[in-house]
């Protein structure tokens, strides 16, 4: 792209190599490069402020700078997602901050305060992220090849990483509150625990015939509790490497799940078209509400009183918990929504779908 900036003696251009040129001149035969820069990724528009003082120059990679035509000198003005985006998650107990997962192969941990993209981790290949966790000081990512990569929170370097940690991909991950070890969900259902510091497999635990939409651990890191596509929502005694117990929809897949601070009601949702309370002390479920789509991700408020939940409809609805009622529901997504997160604080809703959107709610009560 190339603009004239000054009277036709000035031209501003960027290019695919990333590069932003001013070429100066008094005709156009005698046009000459006055000064360049280059930008991260390769430029594919630009736009012009009034006055001619700024140029707004947007890269393919989602990234938008503010550049000063005197000087050519830079300041990021936004980013966006590139690809469509398949999880969202903060950091644990951190509500100023989020990570999302992108179909451009980026890991992306966002600034809730300006919205800016503070770290960018690349799987590295053509591989994309599905699910995160992280806790203060690392992040833990699992792609679609099946692979797990941990990167330092501070400066983005990669840790280390686990190939072939799932066949057909890694589609759930966890952290343990002490850091110690990580719980990981596959495409053929297994869960697998594996430990930081040596990165060996210390557990395989499969029961569930499908892939694994979700997973939670309790407080204590001892039981977990994971749901799949094969209907079922079983609990595990990590330590003792067994099942606890196991409940099953009727029809369709589970995708997703929300705990109770008890540690005993457990909530889920899926292709059944239907929001179903569990006892985790009862076989049957205690409540079942019908739904009008199929919801993909829930959340509940670290109070228990409410919970978000989005799918295939598009909008990000409010629950309250105890009536079983829509409290509120905002639309904005154009296509379904693959996740959602409440903040720690519960101030805040964060949402990421397949139409390459991240939208922030503010849900103050």
């Amino acid at each position: 792209a190339c603009l004239p900036i000054s009277g036709g003696s000035r031209f501003a251009m960027v290019g695919g190599d990333g590069t932003c040129t001013i070429l100066a001149g008094s005709s156009p035969l005698d046009l000459r490069e006055e000064r360049q820069i280059r930008l991260d990724g390769s430029m594919a528009s630009m736009s012009l402020a009034p006055g001619g003082s700024e140029l707004l120059a947007v890269s393919t990679n989602g990234l938008s700078f503010l550049i000063r035509t005197k000087d050519l000198s830079v300041k990021p003005h936004s980013q966006v997602a590139t690809g469509a985006l398949y999880d969202v998650a903060y950091p644990m107990q951190i509500s100023d901050h989020f990570l999302t997962c992108c179909g451009d192969g980026l890991v992306t941990l966002w600034d809730a305060n300006d919205y800016t993209a503070k770290l960018r981790c690349s799987t590295g290949t053509r591989a994309y992220p599905l699910t995160v966790a992280a806790s203060e000081d690392i992040i833990v990512a699992g792609s679609n090849d099946g692979k797990l990569n941990c990167w330092d929170v501070y400066q983005g370097q990669n840790l280390w990483h686990i190939d072939n940690a799932h066949k057909g991909g890694v589609t759930a991950v966890k952290l343990s509150s002490n850091v110690r070890f990580v719980v990981s969900g596959g495409a053929e259902g297994e869960l697998r625990v594996w430990e930081i510091k040596t990165r060996d497999m210390v557990s395989n635990l499969k029961e569930h015939t499908a892939r694994v939409h979700d997973l939670k651990l309790f407080p204590n890191d001892q039981y977990a509790i994971s749901v799949s596509r094969d209907r079922c929502l079983l609990t595990w005694d990590l330590r003792a490497e067994k099942r606890l117990t196991a409940h099953r929809e009727r029809h369709g897949g589970i995708n997703c799940m929300a705990v109770a601070s008890n540690q005993t009601t457990v909530i889920t949702a899926g292709q059944e078209k239907t929001m179903t309370y569990w006892d985790l002390r009862m076989a049957d479920p205690v409540r079942s509400i019908e739904l009008d789509e199929e919801v993909h991700t829930m959340s509940l408020s670290s109070d228990d009183q409410l919970l978000a939940t989005a799918g295939t409809g598009m909008l990000v609805k409010v629950w309250d918990v105890n009536a079983g009622a829509v409290r509120s529901q905002g639309a904005g997504h154009s296509r379904a929504v693959q996740r959602l997160s409440f903040a720690p604080d519960n101030k805040q809703i964060v949402s990421v779908g397949l139409d390459h959107a991240i939208m922030v709610w503010n849900c103050y009560t």
